[in-house]
């Protein structure tokens, strides 16, 4: 079965929902999850730079899941600005789920 996966939520998908699930989700056999959430990239100085504001809301939203988490259960929160695709395909090559889960 699956051991591990990553949670690709954009907060507004219900994907979220999942951090009050860890414990359920460990139950399950995963032993390794993984919240990613990326932000857009601030533009209105020309140069574009990371949104921290919105980084640091999600990070609070997401961390909840670290409270969740059962012994022998990897929980990581991983927030990020820029192009979703980029910090998806990144976040695969880094964590090696087995399991992609994305929202809308």
């Amino acid at each position: 079965m699956f051991q591990r996966v990553l949670i690709c939520t954009d907060l507004a998908d219900g994907l979220q929902r999942l951090i009050h699930f860890v414990p359920s989700l460990s139950a399950s056999g995963l032993s390794h999850i993984t919240f990613l959430h990326t932000t857009p990239l601030l533009t209105d100085r020309g140069v574009p730079r990371p949104d921290t504001e919105q980084e640091n809301k999600a990070k609070e939203k997401l961390s909840v899941a670290l409270t969740h988490c059962p012994d022998g259960v990897d929980v990581q929160v991983d927030v990020q600005s820029g192009r979703p695709i980029d910090h998806i395909l990144k976040a695969i090559k880094t964590h090696e789920p087995d399991l992609l889960v994305l929202g809308t």
